[in-house]
């Protein structure tokens, strides 16, 4: 595809941030120190969805000058997740989107192994894998039971996909732009929802494995975002059951 046949591409970063303060400083950061190591791709933008923050995140945002082209998306209301990622995404002009968390947990420089496989595989989309390839003793014992019940529940109508939680994915534009435009639910399920569509789009999907560090301040509850989980994907069958 002739997107990528060119020295290099216009990438759009899509950062949501709800009440990071204490996080996004540093993964902006690191994005800005390590841009010069991206293969492939320069940062057009880098877009913080403010997703209805009640803290000082929209203070660091806009402290952070450092050569970035960051611009802060700020939303009046806390829509979740997946709400703040397809506001995001609609205002994302490049030629690749690439969506990351705001804790930083991927290093920035994975991004290359993703373009690797768009390129080399020819794909539409590209997602990091915490799974593949790795020892399952890397992930806290909360993370690991949860990551299992999820995929338990997704595999049904997301078959072939480890690890579809990992905040860090790359799209090419029209599949992230036609992924998104349909795209409904705003809580944990909005990952399962997007390769849901991804697929049902006739977009190809490459998983790739990445480095993932556990990083202090994650608000994911064991019991409460199970219990979350179970209903999101029932909530998925039932609505695209009704709509073919």
């Amino acid at each position: 595809m002739a997107l990528l046949k060119s020295k290099t591409v216009e990438l759009s970063i899509i950062i949501p941030a709800y009440n990071e303060e204490a996080r996004i400083f540093r993964t902006l950061d690191e994005i800005a120190h390590k841009r010069k190591k991206l293969e492939g791709v320069r940062i057009h933008e880098v877009i913080v969805v403010n997703d209805g923050s009640t803290d000082k995140t929209s203070q660091v945002i806009r402290e952070h000058t450092d050569g970035l082209p960051v611009q802060e998306l700020a939303l009046d209301e806390n829509l979740g997740k997946g709400g703040a990622l397809r506001k995001g995404v609609e205002k994302a002009t490049g030629d690749l989107i690439l969506t990351c968390d705001a804790d930083g947990a991927t290093p920035i420089t994975e991004i290359n192994k993703l373009v690797h496989a768009i390129h080399k595989e020819n794909s539409d989309i590209a997602i990091g894998s915490r799974m593949l390839g790795r020892k399952p003793e890397f992930i806290r014992l909360h993370r690991k039971i949860i990551s299992y019940f999820y995929r338990i529940l997704y595999l049904p109508i997301i078959p072939n996909i480890m690890d579809a939680s990992c905040g860090f994915k790359l799209y090419k534009q029209k599949a992230a732009k036609t992924i998104f435009a349909q795209q409904r639910f705003n809580d944990f399920s909005h990952d399962v929802e997007i390769l849901f569509l991804a697929n049902r789009n006739n977009f190809s999907i490459s998983e790739v494995p990445v480095k993932w560090t556990s990083i202090p301040g994650s608000k994911v509850h064991i019991v409460r975002d199970s219990v979350r989980m179970f209903f999101g994907i029932m909530a998925i069958y039932f609505f695209y059951r009704k709509r073919p």
